[in-house]
């Protein structure tokens, strides 16, 4: 319902998947997940005048 997908975004749902779904589609989207989430994990943050290193 409309009201779910709302109220998963305001929970800071980056996506979400309606059944029923094809396994091939639901492999994708995790493939997908898991490499944004590989990406974000650079420990680095910069606002262009700050950069933190949170590697250290």
């Amino acid at each position: 319902m409309e009201s779910d997908m709302l109220k998963g975004y305001e929970l800071e749902a980056n996506d979400y998947i309606t059944k029923p779904f094809h396994v091939c589609v639901f492999k994708k989207k995790i493939g997908v997940l898991l490499n944004n989430y590989k990406k974000d994990k650079e420990h680095i943050y910069d606002d262009g005048n700050l950069i933190l290193n949170f590697a250290f």
